[in-house]
C-alpha cells in the first residue's frame, strides 16, 4: 500500500462529519434506498435517522451478515463498510444519547474484515461460482465498493484487467451517470461527498488510468446543494414556442416544482398548471429536471424536459404531447420584474 494514494483515516475524517443535512434525515426513505457503501458519509444523518427508525443499520449489516448466502468477499465487504461507519460515528457522535449510541455500536458488531486472496479484476466477472457475484448489477456495486474502499493494489488489478477494456468502460459509465445520479436532494448530497472524497483519494496518485478516474469524477462533481439552485429557476420565463410565445411560471423548493404555462396574451384563465418532484441533475452549470402538466390523461397536455444553463441564464428544452402528436422545443429567458 503506497501512502501517496490511500490517505484513508484522514479523509473520511473530513468527509463523513459534514454538517448534518436534515433534507437528507427527512426524506431519505421517499427519494433513496441506501445502501451499505454510502451510509458512512451521511454518519451525522444516521445518528439522527436511528431515533425514529432504528432498523436503518440492522437492515444493512445483521440482516446481511446473517445471511448464509454471503461468501468470504461478501463478508469482507459487508465488515469493511460496517467498521467505517463505527469509525466515522464514533468521531461525529457528539451530544448523542450514550445509550443509544451504545446500542447502534453494538448492533455494527466487531467483526475485523478479513480480506478474501481473490484478483481484484474479478469484479467485472459474473458467474454462479465467481467470487464477486453472479448478477450485472454486481458488478456496479462492486466497482464503486472498490473505488471508495480499496488501495491502489486492487486497483491496479482492476485496471490490468482485459488491459484495461472493463477500466475504460467505467469511466464511460460514470460520464454517463450510472454510477451517481442526480434526480433528487438526497442524491446529490450523498454523492457530491462521496465524489469529493474519491477525488482527494485518489488525486496524489500518478498512474494515468487513475488520473483519468479522477479527472472524469471532476466533471460530474455536483455543486454544494444551496437553495440558489431553486431561486434560479423560480420566476417567470418567456420565448419562442413553435410559432406563439409562451409564458412559464415556476416556483421551486427543495423538494417539488409547481407553476403553470399560458401563451403570451392569454387570460389567466386559459394557463395550464404544472408538477415535478425530482431534479434530474445538478451537475456544474447545469439544472436538468422535468415537469407534467395536470390533468396527465389530457393527450393534449404533456411534460416540459428542461434544462436551465447557468451561465447564459437561458432555459432550454422540449415540451411533448401525451399523445406524442406534438414536440416542441424551446429556449426561454427570464424575465425581470
Amino acid at each position: 500500500m503506497r501512502k501517496s494514494c490511500f490517505i484513508f483515516v484522514a479523509i473520511l475524517s473530513y468527509v463523513f462529519c459534514s454538517a448534518q443535512n436534515m433534507s437528507i434525515v427527512n426524506s431519505y426513505e421517499k427519494y433513496y434506498e441506501l445502501s451499505t457503501i454510502e451510509l458512512p458519509f451521511i454518519s451525522q444523518e444516521i445518528l439522527e435517522i436511528y431515533k425514529s427508525d432504528s432498523t436503518i443499520v440492522h437492515s444493512h449489516f445483521i440482516k446481511n451478515r446473517q445471511s448464509k448466502e454471503l461468501n468470504s468477499v461478501d463478508l469482507y465487504m459487508n465488515d469493511i463498510c460496517a467498521k467505517v461507519l463505527k469509525d466515522s460515528l464514533t468521531k461525529c457522535a457528539n451530544n448523542v444519547n450514550p445509550i443509544e449510541f451504545l446500542r447502534l455500536k453494538t448492533f455494527l458488531g466487531n467483526n475485523e474484515p478479513l480480506k478474501p486472496n481473490v484478483n481484484w479484476g474479478g469484479v467485472f466477472q459474473v458467474c454462479d461460482e465467481c467470487p464477486f457475484g453472479d448478477m450485472p448489477l454486481d458488478v456496479r456495486w462492486n466497482v464503486k465498493f472498490s473505488l471508495v474502499y480499496m488501495s491502489q493494489t486492487e486497483i491496479e488489478q482492476m485496471i490490468a484487467f482485459e488491459n484495461g477494456e472493463q477500466w475504460n468502460y467505467i469511466l464511460n459509465d460514470i460520464k454517463l451517470g450510472d454510477y451517481f445520479g442526480f434526480r433528487n436532494i438526497v442524491e446529490i448530497e450523498i454523492n457530491r461527498r462521496i465524489i469529493t472524497y474519491l477525488i482527494q483519494k485518489w488525486s496524489p496518485c500518478q498512474i494515468p488510468e487513475v488520473q483519468q478516474l479522477v479527472s472524469v469524477l471532476k466533471e460530474v462533481l455536483p455543486m454544494e446543494y444551496k437553495d440558489e439552485w431553486y431561486e434560479a429557476i423560480t420566476g417567470k420565463w418567456r420565448g419562442q414556442f413553435g410559432e406563439k410565445t409562451i409564458e412559464i411560471t415556476i416556483d421551486a423548493n427543495e423538494f417539488e416544482i409547481n407553476g403553470f404555462s399560458k401563451f403570451e396574451g392569454q387570460p389567466d384563465e386559459k394557463r395550464i398548471t404544472f408538477y415535478g418532484d425530482e431534479y434530474q441533475q445538478v451537475e456544474g452549470p447545469y439544472v436538468c429536471f422535468t415537469v407534467t402538466e395536470q390533468p396527465t390523461d389530457k393527450e393534449w397536455n404533456g411534460k416540459f424536459y428542461c434544462r436551465l444553463v447557468r451561465n447564459t441564464g437561458k432555459m432550454e428544452g422540449t415540451w411533448t404531447s401525451n399523445n406524442r402528436k406534438l414536440v416542441r422545443e424551446f429556449v426561454l429567458d427570464k424575465v425581470v420584474e
